[in-house]
């Protein structure tokens, strides 16, 4: 595993990309660690679960961004100094 990353960060490196090697780097740590842990899945099926979780995590942030100054009007209107 420690052989694959150090590769995936030389080849961002080779890239000119090394702002985004200590990423890579992470995230090939954590799909190699979820590959170990259950096995018996297929590939497709770990990287359908793993793109589903993205657009989940990318929908909840997106909506929170966007209601995000709603709610601040809310409850700065409710602070009123008396």
């Amino acid at each position: 595993m420690a052989v694959m990353i150090g590769i995936t960060i030389l080849l961002c490196m080779s890239l000119k990309i090394r702002d985004h090697a200590k990423l890579a780097g992470l995230t090939l740590g954590i799909i190699m660690i979820f590959s170990t842990i259950s096995p018996d899945q297929s590939p497709f099926v770990k990287a359908s679960l793993r793109f589903i979780k993205v657009i989940v995590g990318s929908v909840v942030a997106i909506t929170i961004e966007w209601i995000w100054p709603y709610l601040e009007g809310i409850f700065n209107h409710n602070k009123n100094p008396m």
